[in-house]
């Protein structure tokens, strides 16, 4: 192919040449040694076979057009999915030579026109047209009795007809899935008196009702049902909260999202709305003598709360209850946490989350509680804490790592406010912390840097 591409570039070069010579010529036969041309010279020249403006010679192109192998197509092995295949390579169609093209630039081929070309290459192309064609209209849809076939077979395999029509690659009866969804989606316009999507007629229906077919996959199990799985899961748990979380260690999430369901048809009926699920006065009463629970978050007595408070100081000391999802207090700890909002919320004169009294605040302050758990420490106390600090180590750079086992990270963290509230001052802004122009001098004198490295 380059061998090809150099020699027609040498051709090209030669006719260029030979061309620019015979209109040098032309124009040294009609003009003037000067260079200049009057009008009558170009006119002789013109006469004389030259151009007003010399032009680029066109070179035709090379045409790279499949050549058949064979005449005849072959039947390729895929007898089976009617693909025709031909052989076929690219070639070259043979390079010109000089008395192909004309100074005026018209072109002519050597072996056969440009039209024959054209319509070697448009028959070709028809072929390849035609044998896809023929691969699409090979494609084969399964009639209503195949499927049913399918269908049986599948259940004579699993059990059940509930064909699944997930993309996973090891699914291999997706296809029957998909076609069992269009089953289904005919079958409920049908009833809607919609048109369906694909025909299905009253024989047919009755043929998959016949096979087992289910029509409504998320069908409602009967009231019985649930509440003797319920009692079952009371007699394993000893409660019925039944959790209704994805996780795949939860076998009972069927079971809580009816339990979810029947709490928020009860609160429906409570506030005279329509409940999304019926819910008979008999049926709650049966829930209700069962242990059921229609609200789960209820709230608990402040007298429990504080007993159960005062126990967790007696244990650990102090009042500071961890709300962390792995804490066993973290009931407990979200309580305390509301009860620090709540009285936050009171002393800016809003309306606050929970209610709390006069009275109950004070018994919670008889209790140890501390209301603002992140109070600040003095200066003199933190600068104190510092002076130790540099005593151990020898310098003022306490860190403010994460880690539970670095004891000076509340130190750390006063060090970057007061750093923060320098460049602030210094910047005539106003600070998160105050810093006066007297501990500033303090800290200077025990070696505190302003800016770290």
């Amino acid at each position: 192919m380059e061998k090809q591409i150099s020699i027609e570039q040498e051709e090209k070069q030669v006719v260029e040449k030979e061309t620019q010579e015979t209109v040098g010529q032309k124009r040294r036969a009609c003009g003037t040694g000067t260079g200049t041309f009057s009008s009558a010279s170009k006119e002789q020249m013109v006469a004389a076979g030259g151009t007003r403006r010399s032009k680029r010679v066109k070179i035709a192109p090379t045409f790279y057009v499949p050549a058949v192998a064979e005449e005849s197509l072959e039947a390729s092995p895929l007898a089976s999915s009617s693909v025709v295949t031909r052989n076929t390579a690219l070639t070259a169609a043979p390079p010109l030579d000089e008395s192909s093209a004309t100074a005026d630039g018209e072109i002519t081929p050597m072996n056969g026109s440009n039209e024959d070309v054209d319509q070697d290459s448009s028959r070709r192309v028809s072929a390849v047209a035609a044998a896809t064609r023929a691969n699409k209209r090979s494609k084969v849809y399964k009639t209503f009795g195949e499927r049913i076939k399918d269908l049986m077979a599948f259940k004579a395999e699993f059990g059940h007809c509930n064909v699944p029509k997930t993309k996973s690659r090891n699914s291999k009866h997706r296809s029957l899935g998909i076609w069992c969804s269009h089953m289904r989606l005919s079958y409920n316009a049908i009833k809607e008196g919609r048109s369906p999507g694909c025909k299905l007629s009253k024989a047919n229906m009755k043929r998959l009702e016949n096979a087992g077919f289910e029509w409504n996959l998320s069908k409602n199990v009967p009231f019985d049902e649930r509440l003797k799985d319920l009692m079952a899961f009371k007699a394993e748990f000893g409660h019925c909260n039944v959790p209704l979380t994805r996780s795949r260690n939860n076998m009972h999430r069927s079971l809580g999202i009816w339990c979810s369901n029947m709490r928020t048809s009860y609160n429906a009926i409570k506030e005279g709305r329509s409940p999304g699920y019926k819910l008979s006065k008999a049926n709650m009463k049966r829930l209700e003598n069962a242990g059921f629970e229609w609200n789960r978050s209820k709230k608990v007595p402040f007298d429990e709360r504080l007993k159960d408070l005062m126990a967790f100081k007696a244990e650990f000391g102090h009042c500071n209850v961890l709300n962390s999802r792995n804490s066993k207090h973290r009931s407990l700890g979200i309580w305390c946490s509301h009860m620090r909002l709540s009285y936050k919320t009171i002393k800016e004169g809003r309306s606050p989350l929970c209610k709390l009294s006069k009275a109950n605040i004070q018994r919670l302050e008889n209790a140890g509680f501390e209301w603002n758990r992140s109070k600040k420490v003095p200066f003199d106390e933190r600068l104190k804490d510092l002076m130790a600090f540099k005593a151990e180590f020898g310098h003022c750079n306490v860190p403010q790592t994460n880690s539970k086992n670095k004891k000076h990270r509340s130190l750390g963290i006063w060090c970057s406010h007061v750093r923060q509230s320098f460049k602030t001052i210094k910047e005539g802004g106003n600070p998160s912390y105050r810093l006066s122009t007297a501990d500033i001098q303090r800290l200077e004198n025990a070696g505190f840097e302003w800016r770290l490295n």
